[in-house]
């Protein structure tokens, strides 16, 4: 999938704001051992505790940061995906991410070839190698959209039905499978937080480490929330019959 620009902020409902709460909070307890070492003079009978207490804090310089951004990222990739499901007339973002099996590799269709719209009822994938074109049909016919895709030299014409009770459930089914593939990646983001606390924070007490994975738990909690506001705003735009 795709993850360029968003024009999220178009959209009616309130965009998606950057959670910095976890990580503005833990770095205020971050400490480098340079500083742990500048905290007081040692003196000569605190020299190894001095020692062990700055080899510790540089352990545990763990930084939340790039989790939170890994799972924003994902939200955010999310809410461009929804920006191509529309009802009313033909839109390239409703195929454009369709998954290829292009010679051994899953790519989008976007990368098989340019998507443009010949009118509000046709889509046309002018292809980059013509080979691909029986690959390209295969993703658009197994697609929860239940499209009819011909190949007409190096185009894939894909006309788009009149909308219906039908075609807008299919749209929902899309919807949803995208919403999984969100959260899919909000999890892999919370493990890999988890597998940065245990290595950070070997050498501290278990409740530090508990309160940072605690931590990592409620970021994870926010984006899944956050992305499930974003398919039930999708799912009644789709039932609504409208746009934003």
């Amino acid at each position: 999938m795709d993850n360029g620009p968003l024009p999220l902020q178009q959209q009616q409902h309130p965009p998606l704001l950057p959670f910095q709460g976890f990580a503005a909070h833990y770095a205020k307890g971050k400490v480098s051992k340079k500083h742990a070492s500048k905290a007081r003079p040692a003196e000569d009978g605190d020299n190894e505790a001095s020692h062990a207490a700055a080899g510790a804090a540089e352990e545990t310089d763990y930084d939340p940061e790039p989790v939170d951004r890994l799972m924003q990222q994902a939200v955010e990739h999310y809410a461009h995906e929804l920006t191509g499901v529309r009802t009313g007339r033909a839109n390239p973002g409703l195929i454009e991410n369709l998954l290829v099996d292009a010679h051994g590799d899953k790519l989008p269709l976007k990368a098989c070839g340019t998507v443009t719209v010949r009118n509000p009822q046709l889509l046309v994938v002018v292809l980059f190698d013509q080979s691909l074109a029986k690959a390209v049909e295969k993703a658009i016919r197994q697609s929860p959209l239940s499209l009819n895709p011909t190949t007409e030299g190096a185009e894939v014409l894909v006309k788009l039905p009149r909308i219906t009770k039908e075609s807008i459930e299919r749209m929902v089914k899309l919807v949803n499978m995208e919403a999984e593939g969100a959260h899919q990646s909000i999890r892999r983001a919370r493990q890999k937080g988890m597998d940065a606390i245990k290595k950070a924070f070997k050498a501290a007490s278990t409740d530090h480490r508990k309160r940072a994975e605690k931590e990592v738990q409620q970021l994870h909690d926010q984006y899944v929330a956050e992305v499930e506001r974003l398919k039930k705003v999708k799912d009644t735009e789709l039932r609504e019959h409208k746009d934003l």
